[in-house]
């Protein structure tokens, strides 16, 4: 999870960090939502089929935004993603 762009959880979901019992730490991997239980499998389905979806131009540009202001930024990447895929509509390369 720590090398993921987004991570939904469910309400009983545990981490573990097997890198603390070697003095390690590392930090990153937030997780952008928290469902029930009986909602996860279908709600991240569904983000997956949305992604899978998008033009390869358009993930790119989503990822280049996404890591440009993080899941605590999540509504401002979201924002600048449509700039950009306004931008790539208009584009026809």
């Amino acid at each position: 999870m720590l090398n993921a762009d987004i991570a939904y959880a469910s309400e009983d979901t545990r981490f573990k960090l097997p890198e603390a019992s070697l003095g390690v730490f590392m930090t990153g991997g937030l997780v952008y939502r928290v469902l029930p239980n009986e909602e996860l499998d279908a709600v991240t389905l569904a983000a997956c089929h949305k992604l899978a979806d998008l033009k390869p131009m358009v993930a790119m540009q989503f990822k280049r935004v996404l890591n440009m202001f993080g899941l605590e930024r999540f509504g401002e990447a979201i924002d600048e993603e449509s700039n950009v895929q306004r931008i790539l509509g208009r584009n026809t390369n």
